[in-house]
């Protein structure tokens, strides 16, 4: 599988031998946590009583948040569902016989432009304002999405970028706020809610691809490159 020929089976041992190793290394050396990093169920339930102390301060982080999620589920997996033979025409319709290349060497470049856009995206934001509306940063995503379904390969690479600079930028700038602005008591409940309102985003866009099949894949049903899995 791939451009290297690694087989699923070894794929799935390799990941699993790493999640082993990673749950070591949070046994092993990550500091005991503070405070106000654990919580019991009844102070969680207490915290999410008292909402009105620090959700308003992430109110905009959460919206921006399952939006982004939307977009990262439904838009950035969308070239599995619209790139349908085993080489991609990277200019598209624009010149369909010229610059192929195959399927998995696609991905590898795409699955490298989604990680320098999300790596990317966390560190920019430590250069701009704390204050900066996050949901500037969803200009990004829908500009992504776009480049993501116009059918021109090549610019699948910079939709994944910017769909998922913009879920770096979300990501680090929201956790940046909290640790700012929000009391250090509600910090554990405020990321929970922040993260489950991203996964509402997230279960969403996943759902979405039947409902956007139709006006994605429109007059591609003969297409041997688009739209014929």
């Amino acid at each position: 599988m791939g451009a290297f020929n690694v087989s699923v089976s070894c794929l799935y041992i390799f990941t699993g031998c790493f999640c082993v190793l990673s749950v070591w290394i949070w046994l092993t050396f990550i500091p005991v946590p503070g405070a106000y990093n654990q919580q019991t169920p009844r102070s969680f339930i207490d915290h999410l009583k008292k909402w009105r102390e620090w959700f308003p301060l992430i109110t905009q982080n959460s919206i921006a948040l399952c939006v982004d999620m939307f977009f990262v589920s439904a838009f950035s997996a969308m070239n599995q569902f619209v790139l349908s033979d085993d080489t991609v025409p990277l200019l598209g319709h624009l010149k369909i016989d010229a610059a192929h290349m195959s399927f998995d060497n696609f991905m590898v470049v795409y699955s490298l432009c989604t990680f320098i856009g999300d790596t990317g995206g966390r560190k920019v934001v430590y250069w701009w304002d704390l204050q900066n509306n996050p949901l500037w940063f969803l200009l990004s995503s829908f500009a992504g999405g776009i480049l993501c379904v116009v059918k021109i390969p090549i610019l699948m690479w910079l939709g994944g970028f910017a769909i998922f600079f913009a879920n770096g930028l979300i990501y680090a700038a929201t956790t940046k706020r909290i640790d700012a602005s929000v009391g250090r008591i509600f910090n554990l409940t405020s990321l929970s809610v922040w993260l489950f309102v991203g996964d509402v985003g997230s279960v969403t866009g996943s759902n979405t691809w039947e409902i956007l099949e139709p006006l994605v894949c429109a007059n591609e049903k003969h297409s041997r490159y688009f739209c014929n899995s």
